[in-house]
């Protein structure tokens, strides 16, 4: 059956659930000091898990919010796991014979990482005109 959409109905309201406050404006982004990024990043080499009285005693100690400091390691714990994720990529890219890297340039030269092609080892015996690669899109 067709969805029946009334005058009243805007089209943000039929997207985006009633909860969220989407005219509220956006808080601006903090914007860290050379010497905050430091203490930070000299701290996430210790523990990548600051919390409770270490949190608190750090965001004093660098004029930040708890809640600054708690979403800078929440970002730089997931920075650390997509850098390990294209680590392994580059890994398995040495690992694959000549034949296998002529067919996956694509893969090398994405600065973004947003096109992947993965070649099934069976079908590299295959002459190049039937060669089958299946390309994801990530």
């Amino acid at each position: 059956m067709p969805l029946k959409i009334q005058k009243s109905d805007s089209i943000k309201e039929m997207i985006f659930p009633k909860g969220l406050d989407l005219d509220r404006p956006k808080r601006p982004r903090t914007v860290f000091s050379d010497e905050q990024l430091i203490k930070l990043e000299n701290v996430f080499r210790k523990t990548q898990y600051v919390v409770g009285k270490e949190r608190h005693r750090l965001s004093k100690l660098l004029g930040l919010t708890d809640q600054q400091v708690k979403v800078w390691f929440q970002n730089r714990r997931t920075k650390l796991r997509k850098g390990k994720s294209r680590e392994s990529i580059e890994v398995n890219l040495l690992k694959l014979s000549e034949a296998e890297r002529l067919v996956c340039p694509l893969l090398r030269e994405q600065q973004s990482w947003s096109v992947m092609i993965f070649v099934h080892k069976s079908v590299m015996s295959a002459p190049w005109s039937r060669l089958k690669v299946t390309l994801f899109l990530i």
